[in-house]
């Protein structure tokens, strides 16, 4: 083997080794860049919450002073609607953007992430809450819900990152009856139509065909929560309940396109 040989092979080796070394680095960067944005996010959302819970707060004490009068509960009702819209209002201020409806937060996850809702469920997939590119993309409500959550089941989507625990990816541990029997399966979204807590009671691996998530009423998918279920949440449904799905990938191994989906199930607490 010539000198010129031994040189050329000698550069490939060195190729070989630090593309991988950029990709993993650059990989790693955005990992943790993704996290320091999602705790700015957090920290900026937390103090809209609290000038909610401040609101309320006042409300509250308002009744306690004096039991209010029939002709005072719509006042009181109406103080709260607009203080839960005021909320919302922060919401959108903050990421500037209109398509902000609300926030979303999974007990026992790290999920907590801004709630947008467009005309069009392509459009934050790569698309973050600013409106900004992210391969993240948004936790997004289905375009054909209403926004105020009043719909029999409520779709909301995001992508389960394949080498990091954040969007929708803990979803999965809902695949999993110990995790599932540590208690407390449940996650609240507060929206301009006040805070509602949903009761988790099913999980499934469903096709890739969000069509298999009903919005309006139909009667399979309640039998489905009560027989096919992944796990045993313990949680009675009724044909009269409202629920809200959380839909996200499931990969295939080796990162390809997902053919299933895992859907995370509650029911509305009254």
């Amino acid at each position: 083997m010539n000198d010129k040989k031994r040189k050329v092979l000698r550069y490939l080796g060195i190729i070989m080794i630090i593309v991988p070394l950029i990709y993993f680095g650059y990989s790693f960067y955005n990992v943790k860049k993704g996290e320091m944005d999602h705790k700015k996010d957090l920290k900026a959302v937390d103090n809209i919450n609290d000038s909610l819970k401040d609101d309320l707060k006042k409300i509250d004490e308002d009744i306690k002073k004096e039991k209010p009068k029939e002709e005072q509960k719509e006042d009181i009702k109406k103080k709260k609607e607009d203080a839960y819209k005021n909320y919302v209002g922060g919401l959108q201020n903050q990421y500037h953007n209109n398509d902000v409806i609300g926030q979303l937060t999974v007990n026992k996850t790290n999920i907590n992430y801004t709630l947008v809702k467009s005309h069009d469920n392509n459009e934050y997939l790569y698309i973050n809450a600013y409106r900004g590119y992210d391969y993240r993309g948004a936790i997004f409500v289905d375009k054909d819900n209403n926004r105020d959550f009043s719909d029999f089941n409520t779709r909301i989507f995001g992508h389960r990152m394949l080498y990091e625990n954040t969007m929708f990816s803990q979803l999965r541990y809902f695949l999993d009856q110990s995790f599932v029997n540590s208690g407390n399966n449940y996650f609240k979204i507060t929206s301009a139509s006040g805070e509602k807590i949903y009761d988790i009671c099913a999980s499934f691996i469903i096709p890739n065909d969000k069509g298999y998530v009903p919005i309006n009423y139909e009667s399979y998918f309640i039998k489905d929560i009560r027989e096919k279920s992944v796990c045993n949440f313990g949680v009675n449904v009724n044909y009269s309940d409202n629920f809200v799905t959380l839909i996200t990938c499931k990969p295939t191994r080796g990162g390809l396109p997902a053919k299933k989906r895992i859907a995370v199930v509650g029911k509305l607490r009254k």
